[in-house]
């Protein structure tokens, strides 16, 4: 009977909210200026990101994070941007100036239309077509690649 007592008292304290939630993680990121990449949150601000032992978000959002939250390692970083991190392996970045030029050619098409801009131009030239191909990227969530 003691044991139904403390069984009903636990569970009506877990029911009324009197217990709050502890979300542990691996790293839990604050402070920093947050980029959720969610297409109604266009606008960067403070706020935190929590990750798991596998690497995965568990939460993101603004401002600090919610009471109850641990982790691991924790690393606060005022001033720094944060975003979710995504790889491209294979990149011709100076190529992003040339994006639908001949679509509808086949490679030899292409190529023959294309290397004249791609090996043209001024160092000038490839540093802006290079750094298009690189805000390309971050527009579509791509932080880290790997150029060729």
């Amino acid at each position: 009977m003691r044991a139904l007592a403390h069984l009903a008292l636990a569970l009506s304290l877990g029911c009324s909210g009197a217990r709050s939630e502890v979300e542990v993680g691996r790293i839990l990121v604050k402070n920093g200026i947050l980029f959720t990449m969610q297409p109604d949150e266009t606008e960067p601000r403070r706020g935190y990101l929590l990750a798991g032992d596998d690497g995965k978000i568990l939460r993101a959002g603004y401002g600090d994070p919610p009471p109850g939250t641990r982790a691991s390692l924790v690393v606060d970083a005022a001033g720094k941007l944060v975003m979710p991190g995504f790889v491209s392996a294979h990149n011709h970045l100076y190529q992003a100036a040339t994006r639908g030029l001949a679509a509808d050619q086949a490679l030899g098409g292409w190529l023959a239309l294309g290397e004249p801009l791609w090996n043209g131009g001024s160092p000038k030239d490839h540093y802006y077509e290079t750094m298009a191909g690189c805000f390309d990227l971050l527009r579509h969530g791509i932080t880290s690649g790997f150029n060729f």
